[in-house]
């Protein structure tokens, strides 16, 4: 019989042993059933994962799978959340665990309502992917499991990967000031998605480094209650019919957003970018084919799932339980969507 086979299976009195208290409160906790305070229920969950718990009748060598959570508003994203999704996938396998796809409705958010995986995986983690309810990443926490944000930093004790995004926000800026643009507008959900925000902060900080006040006139930020991904000429037209001022630059927040303003500038009878100048963040593939081709911030989305697959594994990682956040550089793309203003 080998070492692994003869070591003793770790039980719930042995938790209860190393935390000094009773077994029945180990058992409550660990059901998810009343009894216990939350900080407790967060105590005893950690505590027998770190000790290689497993409940009855769960085989300790069943197969590991990471639960990739899913919130409506990314699902049906085939452009810029599809790398992420690719990279996790492949990166998981080289280590033998599985990755399962969970939609994470608001229904689920709302009742905190963990997902169901199949019989015979053992969940070793959750990668939370964009936007997800801070009371539902709380309930994850809750598990026990190791739980990665990506693509949004969180202000939770959970570690994440994500761009760098107020740099992203800020070198696009720059690059328009220095092709002698100061009417610079913005577009993107500034008040619904964290990483737009983000980007909306590098971009105002530049603007004022430079003398130049931030003009919401000319800008497109959305609602101020809830999400509108500004993604589809018709969402920004709604806005921009409205300006009190028409900037020279557009420096948008992504570029679904980007190329859904060149549609609508063309519509408006304007031509880019002799006419206005659009700048985009994300680099998709698609900015390469249209015409002007895109001038946009790249984001590495791959590695970003690559390396939140390493966060959760705790691989290249000496103190596998450390919070870390990684940001990832974001790289300026110049093609032929922005126009040099005369002096």
């Amino acid at each position: 019989m080998s070492e692994k086979n003869k070591r003793k299976r770790v039980t719930m009195a042995d938790v209860a042993g190393k935390l000094g208290i009773s077994k029945n409160a180990v058992s409550l906790a660990l059901a998810g059933k009343p009894g216990v305070s939350e900080q407790m229920r967060r105590t005893i969950a950690e505590t027998a994962r770190k000790m290689g718990y497993y409940a009855p009748g769960s085989a300790s060598n069943a197969q590991a799978c990471i639960v990739v959570l899913v919130p409506p508003y990314i699902r049906d994203d085939g452009s810029f959340y599809s790398d992420v999704f690719w990279a996790i996938e492949h990166e998981s396998r080289k280590t033998s665990v599985v990755t399962i796809t969970a939609g994470l409705s608001a229904q689920a958010q709302r009742e905190l309502t963990l997902p169901n995986v199949p019989e015979g995986l053992r969940i070793i983690g959750y990668l939370a992917i964009g936007s997800i309810d801070p009371r539902y990443l709380n309930r994850l926490v809750e598990t026990g499991k190791k739980v990665v944000s990506v693509d949004i930093r969180t202000p939770m004790p959970i570690s994440s990967v994500s761009a760098d995004n107020f740099f992203a926000g800020k070198a696009a800026a720059e690059y328009l000031i220095s092709k002698g643009h100061r009417s610079i507008g913005f577009a993107g959900p500034a008040f619904g998605v964290q990483s737009v925000y983000e980007r909306w902060c590098g971009f105002s900080r530049a603007l004022m480094d430079h003398g130049i006040l931030p003009n919401e006139d000319m800008c497109i930020l959305g609602r101020r209650d809830g999400l509108e991904l500004l993604d589809t000429p018709e969402a920004l037209s709604r806005y921009y019919v409205s300006l009190r001022q028409r900037p020279t630059a557009w420096f948008c927040a992504g570029d679904l957003i980007a190329l859904s303003m060149c549609r609508l500038l063309n519509a408006s009878g304007l031509h880019v970018p002799d006419d206005v100048s659009v700048m985009g963040c994300d680099d998709l593939k698609m900015g390469e084919y249209i015409r002007p081709a895109l001038t946009t911030m790249h984001i590495d989305r791959k590695l970003m799932g690559k390396r939140a697959v390493w966060l959760l594994l705790g691989e290249k990682n000496e103190h596998p339980d450390d919070v870390i956040h990684i940001m990832l550089p974001v790289p300026l793309v110049e093609r032929q969507s922005v126009k040099t203003l005369l002096a």
